[in-house]
């Protein structure tokens, strides 16, 4: 038997992984040059990225949101269409699906005193 995939772990990874690398992303951001090598950062990258890491991020998520839009629009039926609110295999529109007989008993619903009769019997006042 295949175990289940767990959505636990990643989340607890992520949860305790996201808090210090924003702080150091925060601290190499804010931080001058003379600080970052006190402490012993002797690399890091140039400090455009603090800038272009978070833009480009928010310009990806934009960018699906309205790849997502058009996409749906893409699919959608014009309003005057006919498939907007005939479904396109329904009796209505010509399609394949099978009307019944005038012989056969068609389902309907059934009125809500002939339910409460069955379900809870004569109420008091009636014969």
């Amino acid at each position: 038997m295949p175990a289940e995939p767990r959505a636990d772990i990643p989340g607890f990874v992520a949860l305790v992984a996201l808090p210090p690398i924003a702080v150091l992303f925060l601290l190499w951001a804010l931080l001058p040059d003379w600080a970052l090598e006190a402490i012993g950062w002797e690399w890091y990258p140039s400090r455009e990225w603090a800038l272009l890491l978070p833009a480009w991020s928010m310009v990806l998520v934009w960018t699906t949101y309205a790849v997502y839009l058009a996409l749906n629009l893409i699919e959608t039926p014009n309003p005057g269409a006919e498939g907007t609110f005939v479904p396109p295999r329904s009796a209505q529109a010509g399609g394949r699906m099978r009307i019944p007989h005038p012989d056969q008993v068609v389902m309907w619903d059934i009125p809500q005193d002939v339910v409460e009769k069955v379900l809870y019997g004569k109420r008091k006042g009636e014969g």
